[in-house]
C-alpha cells in the first residue's frame, strides 16, 4: 500500500440524517413501518363509509300555510314579519322568499361556519315570538335543508284498505326509528288524513244557521289553548286546555245548539262526517297492489353498513313473520349493495397496486445485483470502489482488488 497515496476526502466522510440512520439502522425502519400500519388500521375502524356523501346546504327553511290566500295576503302578513324577525340575527347571510297561494316559504342562508342546531333554535325561537300572524294561518315549520339520500326504501304492499296500509307502515316506522342504528325514518307515498264535513242546506235553514255558524263552532271545538302559568314556591306551572278533535267521533259531539230544556243539537244531527284522505293524484303500486313506501336515511356519522344490517336483521327477525295474510315487504334502493361493489374494487385495486410495488422493488432493488464470471474483480457491496495498488512485493499474480473508502483496513 502506498502510504502517500490514500482514499478522498468526501469519501470517507460519514453520512447524517434521517435517511442515512435508517439506511444504516433496519430496526428502527420496521419498528417506524410497523407503527404505521398500525395507526392507518386504527383510523380505518372509525373512517365513515358512504357511497353517496352528505353535503350541509347551510339552508334553514321556515314555510307557513295559509288556506285561500292570495299571493299578496300571504307577503303582507307572513313573509314580511319572518323576514324582519330572522334578517337581524347572527351569522344569517341572505333571505329569500316565495309567497304562492295558500303557501309561504322562506329560505334563510346561513355562515358556513355555523352551529347549525343553534342556528335552527335562534330561527324557531325568533318566528315563535311573531304574535300577529292571521288567524287563518297553520303553525310554522322549520327544516334544515341538505342533500340526504334514501339509503334503503321499503315497500309495504297488500290487497288492504289504504287506512290499514298507511298504519302498517307508520308502526314499521316507528319500530325501525327505535333501533340504536337507525335515525331518520319517514313513510312516503300516502295521502294526508282528512275530515271532512258536508252539511244539507236544508237542514242549516231548518235551525237557522248558516256555514259560517258551523264553521265556527267547530273553530272553537276543536282548539288548545293556552291559559297561562300558576307561580308555586317550587315551581312554576303552566296551564294548557287540550281540546284539538283528531277523529270522526270527536267532531260528530261537536255541539251546534242548545235549548234551555236541555236538548242540544250536535255536528253529527245535521252533517255527514267522514274521516278519509285528502284529494290528490297519488297512486302507488306494486306488483298490481296498492303499496307505501318506508325510507331509511342516514344521518352524518351513521355507517352504511350498519344500518342496512341492523334493518335487514328486524324485517327478517320482526317485521316480516308479523305481517297479516296478503301483506307483504320488498326491500328496494339499497345504498349497501353499491357500496359493498366499491368497497370490493377498490379493495381489488389496491392489492394489485400493492402487488406491483412489491415486483418492482424486488426487481429494480439493489441488493439483486450479483458480480458475474469466477476471475472478475471482488466487491464489497461499494459503488464508488477504487482499484488498490497495494500489491504485494515479490508476488506478481496477486489479484488486485477494488476497495472503498470503508474496506481500506481490510487489506
Amino acid at each position: 500500500m502506498n502510504p502517500d497515496a490514500g482514499p478522498e476526502p468526501d469519501d470517507r466522510r460519514e453520512r447524517s440524517g434521517p435517511l442515512a440512520y435508517m439506511a444504516s439502522n433496519g430496526i428502527a425502519a420496521n419498528l417506524l413501518m410497523m407503527g404505521i400500519v398500525a395507526a392507518g388500521l386504527v383510523a380505518l375502524t372509525g373512517l365513515e363509509r358512504e357511497a353517496w356523501p352528505i353535503t350541509p346546504f347551510y339552508h334553514i327553511e321556515v314555510s307557513m300555510a295559509y288556506p285561500g290566500a292570495t299571493p299578496e295576503e300571504i307577503e303582507e302578513s307572513i313573509v314580511v314579519k319572518i323576514e324582519d324577525q330572522v334578517s337581524g340575527l347572527d351569522d344569517v347571510r341572505a333571505v329569500k322568499s316565495l309567497a304562492a297561494p295558500g303557501i309561504a316559504s322562506v329560505r334563510i342562508q346561513m355562515d358556513s361556519r355555523t352551529d347549525m342546531d343553534r342556528a335552527l333554535d335562534d330561527i324557531e325561537s325568533a318566528v315563535n315570538r311573531i304574535q300577529s300572524f292571521p288567524a287563518g294561518a297553520e303553525r310554522p315549520r322549520f327544516q334544515e335543508m341538505d342533500n340526504r339520500f334514501s339509503m334503503m326504501r321499503l315497500i309495504v304492499h297488500g290487497d288492504v284498505s289504504e287506512r290499514s296500509l298507511k298504519e302498517l307502515a307508520h308502526r314499521i316506522e316507528d319500530d325501525l326509528a327505535a333501533l340504536p342504528s337507525v335515525s331518520q325514518v319517514e313513510v312516503s307515498g300516502v295521502r294526508n288524513y282528512e275530515i271532512s264535513i258536508e252539511v244539507s242546506l236544508h237542514r242549516l235553514r231548518a235551525l237557522g244557521l248558516s256555514l259560517t255558524d258551523v264553521a265556527g263552532a267547530i273553530r272553537r271545538s276543536s282548539l288548545d289553548l293556552s291559559a297561562g302559568s300558576i307561580d308555586t314556591r317550587e315551581s312554576q306551572v303552566r296551564v294548557r286546555t287540550l281540546g284539538q278533535n283528531y277523529d270522526q267521533q270527536d267532531f260528530e259531539e261537536i255541539v251546534l245548539l242548545s235549548g234551555r230544556d236541555g236538548t242540544v243539537v250536535r255536528l253529527g244531527d245535521i252533517a255527514e262526517v267522514r274521516d278519509g284522505f285528502q284529494e290528490a293524484d297519488l297512486i302507488v303500486r306494486h306488483q298490481d297492489r296498492p303499496a307505501v313506501f318506508v325510507e331509511v336515511y342516514r344521518a352524518g356519522g351513521e355507517q352504511v353498513m350498519d344500518v342496512a344490517t341492523t334493518v335487514r336483521e328486524h324485517l327478517a327477525n320482526e317485521v316480516i313473520p308479523a305481517l297479516p295474510d296478503g301483506v307483504g315487504i320488498t326491500l328496494w334502493n339499497d345504498e349497501s349493495q353499491a357500496y359493498e361493489e366499491r368497497a370490493d374494487l377498490l379493495l381489488k385495486n389496491g392489492f394489485l397496486g400493492l402487488l406491483l410495488v412489491l415486483v418492482a422493488l424486488s426487481l429494480f432493488s439493489p441488493g439483486s445485483a450479483r458480480p458475474v464470471g469466477r476471475r472478475g474483480p471482488r466487491r464489497f457491496g461499494c459503488r464508488r470502489a477504487r482499484r488498490h495498488d497495494g500489491i504485494r512485493r515479490g508476488d506478481q499474480h496477486h489479484q488486485p482488488l477494488l476497495l472503498c473508502p470503508r474496506h481500506w483496513d481490510r487489506r
